[in-house]
């Protein structure tokens, strides 16, 4: 039976796990704020035309499970109209998956005691598989994708373009994992960390208007064979902060690595060990200030070098 949501809703025999979703298909017209209770699946296919501020909550498992022929979408209704968030909310999210999926044009929004930042949201929830996903052109709020309170978060083959502000803002989680991603012109940071774990793999960052990856409020980011091209800082550590970087490369940053003190709260300073790496600029950069270290090994500089604090150790 057509529905308020204009799709049609069908369980499909062939699997029994089925039975306990709510189903979602075809072309979804989404004029106000959709809640979801009950788990869903949605469907390769699925495009949910997004009317102008309007989110979708889900508050249990989500299967959003396209392909790479027939992708999920959540796109704009009307051109130059933004929609709000889509947002996971709480522990019964967990396990969801999110795979050939497009975000394109949303923002952020309230609902009830929820503020969302950014056009995707995980809050609250673990074990989360973002995959093949597409974050584009969103406007109006800080962020492009927000997590918060939540752990063991997965994030592979995913693309940020034109960030309105951040493109991934993570605060107080653990066991982020980002590998094999892309992150091109956003107008603030690529990613941010605040009071958050994660491992950061063969990731490629460019042009940056603030920093490629901000480590802050005592993070802890393990990066390895990572690309930073053409940004205003590389990587910034901050605030009780840990970076531990290899096998990475530095190209045509303003700055490449900056560790100084923010906030006053988190006591010390950033720290960060870089090893076999490669930094090529007309200038390197390296800003370690207020009894920060960095401790560069086994790396191969081209280019002259710029020095600015303390600490700052070549081995």
């Amino acid at each position: 039976q057509t529905t308020i949501l204009n799709n049609v809703l069908h369980y499909a025999a062939s699997d029994k796990n089925d039975k306990d979703f709510y189903v979602l298909s075809n072309t979804i017209k989404v004029e106000k704020d959709i809640i979801f209770d009950q788990p869903v699946k949605i469907l390769p296919g699925t495009t949910f035309l997004m009317n102008e501020g309007t989110n979708i909550i889900f508050k249990n498992k989500v299967l959003a499970q396209g392909t790479s022929s027939q992708k999920i979408k959540f796109i704009q209704n009307f051109k130059d109209k933004y929609w709000g968030s889509v947002s996971l909310i709480g522990k019964s999210t967990s396990g969801s998956e999110i795979n050939n999926v497009e975000f394109n044009g949303g923002s952020g929004g309230n609902y009830k005691q929820y503020f969302f930042s950014s056009m995707f949201s995980i809050h609250n929830s673990k074990n989360v598989k973002i995959e093949n996903v597409s974050f584009l052109n969103n406007s109006f709020y800080d962020d492009m994708f927000h997590i918060v309170y939540s752990d063991t978060i997965s994030l592979n083959n995913t693309k940020f373009v034109n960030a309105f502000g951040d493109a991934l803002d993570i605060d107080v989680s653990n066991n982020v994992t980002i590998s094999n991603s892309s992150f091109i012109s956003p107008k603030n940071d690529a990613i941010d960390f605040m009071e958050s774990t994660a491992i950061v793999n063969n990731v490629y960052i460019e042009g940056s208007k603030d920093k490629g990856i901000s480590i802050g409020e005592g993070s802890i980011v393990k990066l390895s064979n990572n690309k930073f091209v053409n940004n205003n800082i590389a990587i910034a550590i901050k605030d009780a902060s840990k970076a531990d970087v290899q096998n990475s490369l530095f190209s045509k940053n303003k700055e490449d690595i900056s560790a100084y003190k923010k906030n006053w709260q988190y006591g010390s300073a950033g720290y960060a060990d870089v090893k076999k790496s490669l930094f090529d600029g007309s200038m390197n950069t390296f800003i370690s200030l207020d009894n920060s270290r960095l401790n560069i090994s086994n790396s191969v500089i081209e280019g002259p070098k710029f020095l600015d604090g303390e600490n700052i150790i070549f081995n």
